[in-house]
């Protein structure tokens, strides 16, 4: 059928033949469009046969066949050939309208079987005149009988056209695939006007030998209308698409038609052929199989017809068992997906005390280097793929302790097919089902982890960019196993016990058949779990709510029948006499092995939990052990930094060796760059037990403080974030700085020591897995220590020395020792808060940071923090602010009951110039007979008392002025008790002797005060407002206090 703007325009052709016959001007059409135009009618004569083959493996020659000519090219494999292979056709042009103009280019091919010893893959490419220039545009196979195959890879027993649209002129027709031969890219009227078309190429690749099969080639035809290329072909609309594609399908299922925006649908599922008369597709008339039948379907759009559809459904056979085991997991070969990073950081093991099908494959994290690794589980029971596409989900009973808190993040086969599907868990311990979009983290977890096979589930590629429903992936891919990520730190020391891997015919059936079962109880987690730990370590067990635990230590089994026990210990909750059950522990004297059981209400027995531990001997080694002396000899040296900002050297300083590394940052711009160190562990023992690490720093007067340089903490990669208090001692003792997690630092030589936190110390996967410094070693090992540095950008005008030297990498074991021996609290004075240094006020807090005067409680990240004389009494703090927001927690250590009539709050401050009115926050925290209560400033009035002694009172937010020098006094009655997390309200009355701590916070909205220095002192309290302004103040509003 021709298009009907064919028509259209061959009727104004003949209107403006027939107004130029009458004299009547000159008329012209622009839009005509010639004919198509066959370039290669495959008869062997002349130009009509091949431009280029490979005679080593073809041989060509021709056949009759039902063409208008009768004949057809042949080419006939020859050689026992398995690689792709390129040849070609000849195209004369010579009578062919302006080839530029060629929107669509079509074939007649005859393909062999390539279904030959169950390969099947069999892939076209094209190209023009010569191989490298690749023929880019949409291409379609329409076979004799009318089906449209849009996968090349599948052109197996093929006969029929292949056409090919030619992209606009806005894309690149043209990309050279080898070489630079003529450059490129090119559209197709740039690639024709420069080289015209002589041929027409193949490029095809087997992946098995069709070597004394024959290919047929006819009919080269070149199209001036794509529509009209379309509409000869059958292709002039899409023809719909059936959601689930030719198979077994569940009874009832409901077949989903798609076809192009704006055509309609008609459908049988007698096997007729449908036509506009059929059924016609609506969502609410959808093809609902209840039988064996062939759905056929066509669409019609704008007059046109599209080709028909035509899908096989069989019924699924229910005599079958809804649930076929794929893998019973009692075989630990089958665990792996044969993948080089399998199992390289689990311990497997069959276990036949946790599952309740018996055997089961018990799985322990054990580390490993890199960042996770995979677990493979292989389908052993192997199930017909027809009967596989029918299948609704794919399941595992999995038990996770509690503490796992981890996902099982499933792929389909392979890493690269990542499964995005729903994912359902059903608790067997609960009875209750729940779904989710992302692989949910399993925490105290019996039950199934579900892959529900509905929709677009698995993905195709690595950038996700498109997705297969589960039957077209079985249909390209197949499927041999489930492979599983994991990380190797977040995993350390954690299992979880998998069983059954199984295929779910009806998924509604199964949940419900669920639901009839009684609900058994986990086994008791063990905190820690298995492992070589010191002597006397304390071992908690933990179980439902609802739950008993017993246990035994002597290698036996816990036995308890009809909520009887008959071996075993109970594990006894005792009281501390405050009214709460506390955890009772198991203390560990020996190689201990426990095994536990949990028992509910009901009396269901949950499976049993094996614990092993082994004691480690204890630590015995120096307390500082150097794992790099920065001399560059051996590991001693950088491990990674870049060549484009830093330039480094080894030079001699007066560390102990005589050698330090120096790095020197190039040009002036911002510098935001990682550097690591290498280090030397050579014989140093329980790395997992140091307290802290430290580094020996030479830096430069970098003349401005927004200038300095930041070292945020890494180690082991520069992925894992290591959060640590850090102290940093000057060599002379007379500079003490601290931070956390990083440090902006500039004119500094000293030691800089970082105090791993006692909780979650690593923040591995930039971030997204906290674990301890323990588990991070244990699974990791220590490889490198490093920073991530950052330094912002200096006017070139500013010339500074910019080269800083590092040194001394060492590990700390008991950083309490070491700071007594260098006396780290001699070093922040002595000086004693509780005596009276202002009249009418006390001071709770000096803000010199010293010991005795309880120093700080907390304080914002990056926020660098100094001791400083500037004030008047020559201890103060000096702050260099960083981005955004920030705050200093000073803690409360006067406790006079004079306080209990306490009327406010009060501290001295110095703001920078030209930073602006600054906002500053202001909070308390009492504690009051039941508890702590929460105060914060309520945005009332409060007054200031500048360095001249004026004051003024103001309302609303706590603003201070650009440059102000003097005290922020703020009334009792402008405190607000606040509701919070971890906070109570008790007697709703802030009683400044009973004052915790004093929070201070700097806005910083518009960024003003970065990088520049805040002054901070005296944080007091007052009993007497009117005292208070008599002793400091001078003026108000005019009037002078005598």
């Amino acid at each position: 059928m021709k298009n009907s703007k064919l028509r259209f325009i061959a009727i104004l052709t003949v209107i403006a033949v027939v107004i130029t016959s009458l004299g009547i001007g000159t008329f012209v059409f622009a839009d005509t469009v010639p004919e198509p135009v066959v370039v290669n009618n495959g008869t062997g004569n002349g130009t009509n046969t091949f431009g280029w083959i490979n005679s080593a493996y073809y041989k060509s020659g021709t056949v009759d066949n039902s063409s208008s000519d009768g004949k057809a090219l042949s080419l006939t494999a020859v050689d026992d050939m398995t690689k792709a292979n390129v040849f070609g056709l000849k195209a004369d042009t010579t009578s062919a309208p302006d080839v530029k103009n060629v929107k669509a280019i079509s074939v007649y091919v005859e393909l062999p079987d390539a279904n030959k010893a169950g390969n099947t893959n069999a892939f076209f490419s094209f190209y023009i005149n010569a191989q490298q220039y690749g023929l880019k545009g949409q291409r379609y196979a329409i076979s004799a009988d009318g089906n449209v195959i849009e996968d090349f890879n599948k052109l197996s027993d093929f006969k029929g056209t292949i056409l090919i649209l030619i992209p606009d002129e806005t894309q690149n027709t043209f990309t050279p695939t080898w070489g630079d031969n003529g450059g490129g890219p090119y559209t197709w009227s740039q690639f024709i006007n420069k080289y015209g078309m002589t041929s027409f190429g193949f490029y095809l690749d087997y992946d098995y030998s069709i070597k004394g099969q024959t290919m047929v080639f006819d009919e080269l035809t070149l199209y001036y209308d794509a529509e009209e290329a379309l509409a000869e072909c059958k292709l002039s609309i899409d023809p719909p698409k059936a959601s689930i594609p030719s198979g077994i399908v569940q009874k009832n299922t409901e077949i989903t038609l798609n076809g192009e925006e704006g055509s309609e649908i008609y459908y049988t599922t007698d096997g007729t052929q449908p036509d506009n008369t059929s059924t016609k597709y609506s969502a609410d008339a959808k093809p609902k199989i209840t039988e064996n039948c062939t759905l056929k379907a066509v669409a019609y759009k704008d007059g046109y017809e599209s080709l028909t559809i035509s899908v096989d459904y069989e019924l699924y056979d229910e005599t079958l068992p809804n649930v076929a085991v794929l893998n019973p997991f009692d075989d630990l070969s089958t665990a792996s997906n044969g993948s080089a990073h399998e199992g390289v950081n689990v311990e497997k093991t069959l276990v036949d005390t946790l599952s309740p099908y018996g055997n089961a494959m018990f799985y322990k994290g054990i580390g490993g280097n890199g960042g996770a690794s995979m677990m493979g589980v292989q389908m052993v029971n192997n199930m017909d793929v027809d009967l596989l596409a029918a299948q609704e989900a794919i399941a595992f009973w999995v038990s996770a302790p509690e503490g796992f808190n981890n996902s099982l993040g499933a792929c389909i086969n392979r890493e690269v097919n990542a499964f995005r599907g729903t994912i359902g868990l059903y608790n067997t311990t609960t009875g209750i089902y729940e779904e989710f979009k992302e692989a949910p983290k399993l925490d105290n977890f019996e039950g199934f982890y579900i892959l529900k096979l509905d929709g677009e589930c698995v993905r195709d590629n690595w950038g996700d960019t498109s997705r297969s429903t589960w039957r077209e992936y079985l249909a390209s891919t197949g499927f041999w196993c489930v492979t599983f990520y994991q990380s190797h730190a977040a995993y350390y020391n954690k299992t979880f016990t998998m069983d059954h891997m199984i295929a779910i015919a009806d998924f509604e059936t199964f949940i419900a058949d669920l639901d009839k079962q009684p609900k058994r109880p986990m086994p008791p987690t063990a905190d820690p779990g298995s492992d070589a730990v010191p002597m006397d370590t304390q071992v908690f067990l933990y179980a439902g709510d609802t739950c008993s635990i017993y246990y035994t230590t002597d290698g036996t089994t816990p036995i308890v029948e009809d909520g009887v026990l008959k071996n075993g210990i109970k594990y006894e909750t005792f009281s501390m006499g405050n009214g709460q059950e506390d955890a009772s522990y198991i203390e560990l004297k020996k190689a201990t092995t426990i095994k536990a059981i949990a028992v509910n209400s009901s009396n269901v027995v949950s499976g049993m939990a094996t614990y092993e531990y082994t004691i480690e001997p204890p630590y015995d080694g120096p307390n500082v052990v150097v794992v790099n002396n920065g001399t560059g000899v051996g590991n001693n040296t950088w491990s990674w930094l870049s060549d484009t900002y830093f330039e480094k050297s080894i030079v001699d300083n007066d560390s102990p060796d005589g050698k330090g590394m120096a790095i020197k940052t190039l040009g002036n711009k911002r510098i935001v760059q990682e550097i690591t160190f290498k280090v030397d562990t050579n014989g140093v023992e329980q790395i997992h037990n140091i307290s802290g690490y430290s580094f020996h720093v030479d830096i430069p007067d970098l003349g401005n403080d927004s200038y300095k340089m930041y070292f945020g903490l890494r180690a082991s990669g520069n992925s894992n974030y290591v959060k640590a208090e850090i102290i940093a001692i000057s060599d002379d003792g007379e500079t003490v700085l601290r931070a956390k997690d990083g440090i902006n630092i500039s004119n500094f030589k000293g030691t800089v020591y970082c105090v791993l936190n006692a909780g979650n110390t690593v923040s591995m996967k930039y971030g997204s897995v906290d674990t301890t410094w323990y588990k991070f070693i244990k699974a990791n090992s220590l490889t490198q220590f490093g920073f991530y540095y950052t330094r912002n950008e200096i006017p070139d005008t500013e010339k500074y020395d910019h080269t800083f030297v590092i040194d001394e990498f060492s590990l700390i074991y008991d950083t309490d020792k070491l700071f007594e021996e260098i006396g780290l609290d001699g070093l922040l004075a002595t000086y004693d808060a509780g005596t009276f240094e202002n009249t009418n006020m006390m001071v709770t807090n000096d803000g010199s940071g010293n010991a005795k005067n309880a120093g700080l409680s907390g304080f914002s990240e990056k926020l660098v923090i100094e001791k400083s004389d500037h004030s008047f009494d020559e201890r103060s703090l000096k702050l260099t602010m960083p981005e955004g927001e920030s705050y200093i927690d000073f803690a409360s250590t006067s406790k006079s009951e004079e306080l209990v009539i306490g009327a406010g709050t009060a501290f001295w401050v110095e703001m920078p110039n030209g930073a602006g009115d600054t906002t500053l926050d202001l909070a308390l925290t009492d504690n009051s007979t039941d508890g702590i209560e929460y105060w914060e400033y309520g945005d009332k009035w409060y007054y200031l008392i500048d360095k001249y002694g004026v004051i003024s009172k103001k309302t609303g937010e706590l603003v201070v002025p650009d440059g102000f020098r003097g005290w922020v006094v703020i009334p009792k009655e402008n405190m607000f008790i606040v509701e919070k997390d971890g906070f109570i309200i008790s007697n709703a009355e802030l009683d400044y002797n009973q004052v915790l701590d004093v929070k201070v916070t700097f806005c910083n909205k518009n960024g003003e005060l970065t990088g520049k220095t805040v002054y901070i002192d005296d944080i007091s309290f007052y009993s007497s407002f009117a005292d208070l302004v008599r002793s400091r103040a001078l003026k108000w509003e005019g009037q002078v206090f005598e």
